[in-house]
């Protein structure tokens, strides 16, 4: 078997692109939908489906004792996939959330988005290089991609 390697934090260099809300996704027919903000506490007669196998535990420490219950409940669902829980809001089974960079995902299955709030629930994504090391060119090249991708205005704040 292998063996963990301790890596020096300094030894690596982490760079934030962009900070993305999630938004609550769901049918356009649901109550919900017509809605401009929703709040975390709000969602607990509904069944929500968990769009990666650890979103509950990054989301938990940031959510009100209310809303943390909704999430541990027997009815939460998880996936692997957030075409997964996509395609379980589309067909009905649920309520789901998604980063502001899955729009065209959540437009394509025929979902809306609606602001959730207390809290406004956000993740960094950053790239992470070894530091005091050039990045080869074709991860440089990524890397640049990925910066005007988060320029994008939907993206920026």
């Amino acid at each position: 078997m292998g063996q963990d390697v301790a890596v020096e934090p300094a030894a690596i260099e982490r760079r934030t692109l962009f900070r993305d809300r999630h938004w609550l996704i769901c049918p356009p027919d649901h109550a919900l939908a017509r809605r401009r903000k929703v709040r975390w506490s709000e969602l607990g007669p509904h069944t929500f489906i968990a769009p990666t196998r650890d979103f509950r535990q990054r989301v938990l420490p940031e959510l009100e004792a209310e809303a943390r219950g909704f999430l541990q409940r027997a009815s939460t669902q998880e996936v692997s996939y957030m075409t997964t829980a996509l395609g379980m809001v589309a067909a009905g089974l649920g309520l789901t959330v998604c980063p502001t960079y899955s729009a065209s995902l959540v437009r394509a299955h025929g979902l809306q988005m609606v602001a959730l709030d207390r809290p406004d629930f956000h993740r960094e994504v950053c790239v992470y290089a070894a530091a005091r090391r050039s990045l080869s060119p074709a991860a440089a090249g990524f890397v640049e991609i990925l910066q005007r991708f988060a320029q994008q205005p939907a993206l920026a704040g």
